[in-house]
């Protein structure tokens, strides 16, 4: 490359080095592998729905929200639900209450939400977190999965494991 005695765009930019960025309190700033620059105290808006779109809804998330769990119990493991589980503040169903049907089992308390038209399961009230709403990310429009990192969860065994699911969405939520 020629030099021609201007700066690269970058130095016009970003003429100081990390560090300085740090010290003035701009660490909060993170630039994504897509290029767009985010705050980590920013809320981000997904939109999401059901397949034939009568039920829409929006979930509004912090950065430390992007970790999901896959569940192995029996109806999440047949619906392939990817769970995001939010406070009701994070949740906006937009349309489609009254396109809304509901299944319970076991014990009753979660509340399987599904659209009465195409079948899908976008989000439930889940029985581990009362009042909250359990997201299934497969359900975001876009291809947005790759946004979220994914843990296991033990849910054939909901038990013995939900107290350590409900502390760590507890304190994501916080955060």
């Amino acid at each position: 490359m020629e030099k021609t005695g201007q700066k690269p765009f970058q130095d016009l930019l970003f003429p100081l080095h990390w560090h300085y960025y740090l010290f003035l309190g701009w660490f909060r700033f993170l630039p994504r592998e897509d290029g767009v620059t985010m705050d980590v105290n920013q809320m981000i808006l997904y939109k999401g729905g059901c397949h034939c779109g009568a039920v829409r809804f929006e979930v509004s998330i912090t950065p430390s929200q992007h970790a999901i769990e896959d569940c192995n119990c029996s109806i999440c493991r047949k619906k392939g639900f990817l769970h995001l589980i939010v406070p009701p503040e994070q949740f906006n169903l937009v349309t489609g209450q009254d396109k809304l049907t509901t299944y319970t089992f076991n014990t009753g308390t979660a509340k399987h939400t599904f659209c009465q038209v195409c079948g899908m399961h976008p989000f439930y009230y889940p029985r581990s977190h009362p009042g909250w709403i359990d997201v299934n990310v497969r359900c975001l429009d876009g291809d947005v999965l790759s946004n979220f990192e994914i843990h296991p969860f033990d849910g054939v065994n909901w038990e013995e494991n939900v107290d350590a699911l409900r502390a760590k969405d507890e304190s994501k939520a916080q955060s």
